[in-house]
């Protein structure tokens, strides 16, 4: 049998019963057209407690709102103009962080120098990068976990301003609040009520709540600018209009002024104002009017969570396999030097990227090595019978 159809067998986690198989040509069936697999999860109260199943992407099992929330992260993230503003800001952080890498070198902590916890630090990075993309504003979590290192007083009162209460406890409280769908998902309820899990449950309310709050901010702020950027556009249109009055030239009503960040397009949607008017984002009748904050706000806390907690904890993988396999680095870095050169002030773009096979291959590598993909292969959850193979 094994030899016949590979490693296939069937756990109960908790309560429910999950059939694994792990050959490629059974998984067929699974993925072909038409999809009998449509859901990721089961009917489940600990996610449906989280409000997980009515909004995002993840875990939404609403068909129509996971279909048009996909749709619309999809197409605001993967626009040439979104991808060469990232690429161009990646640098600037990027060379921000080494900056305080080099001051960091300065300090005297002991005879072995003083010790960096990359994982927060790299966190921090992730963070500034993925909020300005999301939301076009700065975070400065990086400056300000810098400042409180380094424990100069100084550095501290000069801070940057940041669109965060606390850069530090927001990602702690993103982090918290995806370690919460695991905790639910595969918790049974009556344990959650137990003394000891209930003061573990209570600490995830919490902190998923700051972050709600914390992302609601960050959205009434935009959408007030967003107004206020409105209101200003519509005089200057109108001045222009009335100069173009007698005039044979034709006025351009194309240019909105505003910024192609996924929370400006959600707040914009569906409006004459939109910046995305090659897309119709009430085709599927599911949103025919503007996102709710709720809704909004669901659909951030995971597209940031994976900014957050995701794109760290890969790069962090990647940098301890390098660490143990001296071959493998030797021949990244090789492969960098011939893209790159040698200047360290090098301005990459994003046909630079395309020549990078073996920087690709690493990464592939290292999600099919890491943990994290279990997050990439969540059940799914059959809607009728479905045939994969015969005994």
């Amino acid at each position: 049998m094994h030899k016949i159809y590979g490693d296939i067998y069937e756990v109960y986690m908790c309560n429910e019963r999950c059939i694994w198989i792990c050959r490629g040509d059974l998984c067929e069936a699974i993925y072909n057209s038409p999809n009998k697999f449509l859901f990721r999860t089961t009917p489940n109260n600990g996610l449906d407690e989280l409000n997980a199943t009515l909004e995002g992407l993840s875990f939404n099992r609403n068909w129509e709102l996971w279909k048009f929330n996909r749709k619309l992260v999809t197409k605001s993230l993967t626009s040439q103009k979104f991808l060469r503003d990232a690429l161009e800001y990646i640098q600037v952080v990027w060379e921000e962080m080494e900056g305080y890498l080099k001051e960091y070198e300065t300090l005297e902590d002991d005879d072995n120098g003083k010790i960096l916890d990359f994982s927060k630090w790299i966190s921090t990075w992730s963070t500034d990068m993925t909020l300005f993309l999301i939301t076009n504003q700065n975070a400065f979590s990086l400056a300000n976990y810098n400042s409180t290192i380094s424990q100069n007083s100084l550095l501290l009162q000069n801070a940057p301003k940041s669109i965060l209460k606390s850069p530090g406890a927001f990602i702690e409280n993103t982090i918290a609040y995806l370690e919460s769908w695991i905790f639910f998902a595969f918790t049974p309820k009556f344990v959650r009520m137990l003394p000891g899990f209930k003061e573990r449950v209570k600490s995830f309310y919490d902190k998923g709540n700051s972050l709600r709050r914390d992302i609601k901010e960050i959205i009434q702020k935009r959408r007030k600018e967003i107004e206020i950027m409105d209101n200003n556009i519509v005089k200057e249109k109108d001045i222009e209009r009335m100069k173009n009055q007698d005039s044979d030239d034709e006025y351009d009503d194309s240019q909105t002024g505003f910024c192609s960040d996924l929370l400006t397009t959600i707040l914009t949607m569906n409006a004459n104002r939109s910046i995305n008017k090659d897309t119709e984002y009430n085709e599927d009748n599911v949103h025919s009017k503007y996102m709710t904050d709720d809704n909004i706000t669901g659909l951030l806390i995971e597209v940031v969570g994976g900014g957050v907690e995701t794109t760290p904890s890969t790069i962090c993988y990647i940098i301890y396999y390098l660490a143990h396999y001296s071959s493998v680095r030797e021949c990244l870095l090789k492969e960098l030097d011939h893209t790159f050169g040698c200047n360290p002030n090098y301005k990459f773009e994003m046909e630079d990227l395309n020549k990078l096979k073996y920087c690709e291959a690493i990464i592939n590598e290292e999600w099919r090595m890491s943990l994290a993909k279990l997050v990439t292969t969540f059940s799914q959850k059959i809607l009728n019978f479905c045939l994969i193979t015969k005994l």
